[in-house]
């Protein structure tokens, strides 16, 4: 019993901490504590009615009017591993149906006479919170439907990756899933953005019959409204095929959250006569995900210098496993981010992976804190080159300004050769930091000599004679690359592929670019007046005439060919998916310049989804099968042009 009592303490405690957006516990370490306490509770038969395993956490906001639901909302019983869920398939072994499960905040919707007229936070199931006024800012939602009846929804509002990313620049909140229901739960709705959702149930549609959950699904997407990727499987096999493809790929490939997936008996029949518990329906599950966050506790802070000359704090910590990866680093962003979160050595941390394959602290577990602990010791000195930093007292990143410090430059190298660069086949990582420290190369027009140095690579262990042959030949081929590739793989700071295809369209030469003015540059679309300061200040230094000129002699192009614009795809929309034999901005670049248009999600309004080999289970290869999105290849594509 005081097992029982103890683990029911502890989540409790966690729950509230979940609801308010400062999670303490991983949810993977949450499951287990759960099903331990599950357990306990059905073995001794002492159930107590407060227990967290039969309520739902909800912490009410002081000024939001409290709304009782029309049906009661439960949650759904969870699984986090494929015998539990074969279980709950085998009461029936009927038709289910398999959708992502986002994570973010349900919310209540109701529409009369087609009219959105109420919305109701989920709460504690019973009764939740009316929060119409922010949910009237959700980008996706329709606010009238053609159904002119009683309508009552059900789905999950949301904040996209990048809207995270843009809005959440002082790390006020520790995940996306924090941001939505902070934004929703808000007073003032000026100040909720970025708020999606996608509608997941039919609670009511006034007079109108339905046999399975699928034609309910059907007629919510016929109102217009944002429904969820819906998937039917009657086979387990199959069922656990899907689930492993959406965790080990597809939940890196989506723009939004999700932390599982859930599944559903499709005959509404079937559900009626399963039924309920006290906290779940028996027609449904969620098998859960691995956590993409995790907590661990943070041992040193090293500082490591990039292309550009910032140098960036790096965590690092007891190791942690995050979906199959064992991870001891992780970047911690800046120094006003240390600054900002009180992040000190010795802290409990939260460390995440989520779409993302850097692994990132989110934030410090200050109120586990016990003892006073040290901030981490922010550099004076370049840790590559020893000389002075420059740190202004507004701007949260420090900076070396030696362009001749050792970890710049090999970075710069790296950036050179890498795919959206010049992309150069065997020049990775690991090859160009081995060929600098053996001093093969010094900067990137070193590269261009290398074929008189073919008998020498030859010799160094793990080249031989057929690598050192595909290196010159890739290096070779990066002669005739566009001009905008070129000036991306300069890595002048604050010029990516956008800005770099901007810039050329004004200056389409190497030298028209070395004599524009700061205020030429500043104009250009995208640049502005730091950028183009940073791109003045970039060709006056000596070393980088010396390496240009170097560029040159060995024949790189420098000149941005002008494309005829053709109006081959004019009035086409394409989304691409998958690595093609070309790169993704040369592709995109192709498309604009015949007339098309590119986007970076499929909808209706798609034309054509290129898919590269191997894609038939992407996200967006599976919308496409689902809106009857035309799919065609790389070729086809290239076909359409001619």
């Amino acid at each position: 019993m005081e097992n029982i009592k103890e683990l029911q303490k502890q989540l409790t405690l966690f729950d509230e901490a979940y609801e308010k957006g400062n999670p303490l516990i991983s949810d993977t370490e949450y499951e287990k504590r759960y099903s331990e306490l599950q357990e306990l509770e059905q073995k001794t038969g002492t159930v107590d009615p407060n227990s967290p395993t039969q309520t739902i956490a909800y912490t009410k906001v002081d000024g939001l009017e409290t709304v009782k639901h029309t049906i009661p909302m439960l949650s759904l019983d969870k699984a986090n591993d494929y015998h539990n869920l074969k279980k709950w398939f085998s009461q029936v072994r009927d038709n289910v149906l398999v959708q992502p499960k986002l994570d973010g905040l349900t919310i209540v919707l109701h529409y009369q006479d087609g009219k959105l007229v109420d919305a109701v936070t989920r709460g504690n199931g019973i009764e939740g919170e009316r929060v119409l006024h922010t949910v009237n800012t959700v980008v996706n939602l329709p606010k009238e439907v053609l159904f002119a009846g009683n309508l009552e929804i059900r789905g999950e509002v949301y904040i996209p990756f990048d809207e995270f990313n843009k809005i959440n620049t002082n790390g006020e909140y520790t995940n996306p899933r924090a941001m939505a229901a902070g934004m929703i739960r808000r007073h003032d709705a000026s100040s909720a953005k970025g708020l999606r959702i996608q509608i997941f149930d039919l609670v009511n549609a006034e007079d109108q019959v339905f046999v399975t959950d699928r034609e309910q699904l059907e007629f919510l997407a016929n109102q217009g409204l944002p429904v969820v990727q819906t998937t039917m499987f009657a086979d387990f096999d199959k069922i656990t095929t899907y689930c492993t493809q959406w965790q080990e790929k597809l939940r890196q490939e989506v723009p939004y959250p999700i932390d599982g997936m859930v599944l559903k008996f499709d005959r509404l029949e079937i559900r009626e006569r399963l039924g309920f518990t006290a906290k779940f329906p028996r027609w449904g599950m969620a098998f859960k995900f691995p956590s993409q966050e995790e907590f661990t506790y943070l041992r040193e802070v090293t500082w490591q210098v990039g292309k550009s000359g910032q140098i960036t704090p790096v965590a690092v910590f007891d190791p942690i496993e995050i979906d199959g990866v064992t991870i001891n680093r992780a970047t911690l962003h800046n120094k006003q981010f240390i600054l900002d979160q009180d992040i000190r050595i010795g802290d409990r941390i939260v460390v995440a992976r989520a779409n993302d394959v850097i692994p990132k602290v989110i934030r410090a577990v200050v109120e586990a804190r016990a003892e006073e602990l040290t901030l981490p010791e922010i550099p004076t000195q370049c840790p590559s080159c020893g000389q002075d930093v420059w740190v202004e007292g507004s701007n949260p990143h420090i900076q070396c300004l030696n362009p001749f410090c050792k970890a710049q430059i090999i970075e710069k190298i790296i950036h050179y050769c890498s795919r959206d660069a010049m992309d150069i086949e065997g020049m990775g990582e690991v090859n160009v930091r081995l060929l600098f420290e053996l001093g093969f190369i010094r900067d990137p027009a070193d590269l261009y000599e290398l074929h008189t140095k073919a008998e020498a690579l030859q010799d160094l262990e793990g080249f031989g004679k057929t690598k050192v042959k595909k290196i010159i030949e890739g290096i070779e081929k990066t002669k005739d690359i566009p001009f905008s590739r070129l000036l991306f793989a300069l890595a002048i700071p604050g010029v990516g592929r956008t800005t770099a295809q901007a810039i050329v369209k004004k200056f389409p030469t190497l030298e028209s670019l070395k004599n524009a003015s700061k205020e030429e540059l500043a104009i250009v679309d995208g640049v502005g007046s730091v950028t183009a300061q940073s791109i003045w200040f970039y060709f006056q230094g000596p070393q980088t005439k010396t390496m240009l000129n170097r560029l040159v002699n060995a024949g790189i192009n420098t000149e941005e060919l002008v494309a005829e614009t053709k109006d081959t795809l004019t009035g086409k929309t394409f989304v691409l998916t998958g690595t093609m034999s070309l790169p993704r901005a040369e592709i995109e670049a192709i498309i604009k310049q015949s007339g098309g248009k590119v986007s970076g999600s499929v909808s209706s309004k798609t034309s054509f989804l290129v898919a590269a080999p191997g894609e038939t289970g992407t996200t967006k290869y599976q919308k496409a099968v689902d809106l009857g999105v035309s799919i065609i290849s790389e070729s086809q594509l290239m076909e359409m042009l001619l």
